[in-house]
């Protein structure tokens, strides 16, 4: 058990503790890594001080001299996580309509046991948790948002403009039809063991999208 309400609080408090005259022996980016599994498998506000130590092998008093505080760890976290999903976020614009396709499907597959899918994404998970972080969280949270969308359009669009769909659609409501399965479809994965339901929905949002064709 913690000594005191401080600690209890841990890293999330704003009080940095003073540095113990330590040499670090762990890597800065690494002990991030760790900790981010263990942010995305219980969430921000139910990751407790105890458990970062534990992930990442550092005491708090080193976690407290590289990150200041939790939230201070957790901002290198969703940077890192961003910076991973960059390269999956360009490779679905250069596939298209098939990306997007392949996005959703990972959803509907009951063999898929990639993180994404058990424990959502991490960016729309943290944003249902988006009370309890100051401002600059909040504003990085939707700048990564606002990047998943921009991909989102620009397939779209140069999917209709290629004639691959229908003419008639209007981009902005099948951008935001998307967007609500791609946010969607992670967070029904972390509300419940059973991935029927999500599985069922993924399914039925890959017959719109096929619809949308030419």
């Amino acid at each position: 058990m913690l000594p005191g309400p401080a600690l209890r609080h841990g890293l999330a408090l704003q009080t940095r503790l003073p540095h113990m005259g330590r040499k670090k022996s762990y890597d800065r980016k690494e002990a991030a890594e760790l900790a981010l599994h263990a942010f995305w498998e219980k969430g921000y506000q139910q990751t407790s001080l105890r458990d970062l130590e534990q992930a990442t092998g550092v005491n708090r008093y080193g976690l407290y001299d590289s990150f200041r505080d939790k939230e201070g760890l957790f901002r290198e976290c969703i940077e890192q996580y961003a910076a991973q999903g960059a390269d999956r976020l360009d490779e679905m614009s250069r596939q298209g309509m098939d990306g997007l396709l392949s996005m959703i499907g990972r959803f509907a597959d009951p063999a898929d046991d990639d993180k994404g899918c058990q424990h959502g994404c991490l960016i729309v998970t943290s944003l249902l948790e988006r009370d309890h972080f100051s401002l600059d969280i909040r504003q990085r949270l939707d700048k990564h948002i606002a990047t998943l969308l921009g991909h989102i359009r620009e397939i779209l669009t140069a999917e209709q403009q290629d004639g691959h769909l229908l003419p008639h659609l209007e981009i902005d409501e099948c951008v935001e039809f998307v967007h609500l399965f791609l946010v969607g479809l992670p967070t029904m994965s972390r509300l419940s063991s059973d991935r029927s339901g999500m599985q069922l929905a993924a399914k039925a949002a890959l017959r719109v999208l096929e619809s949308w064709r030419c």
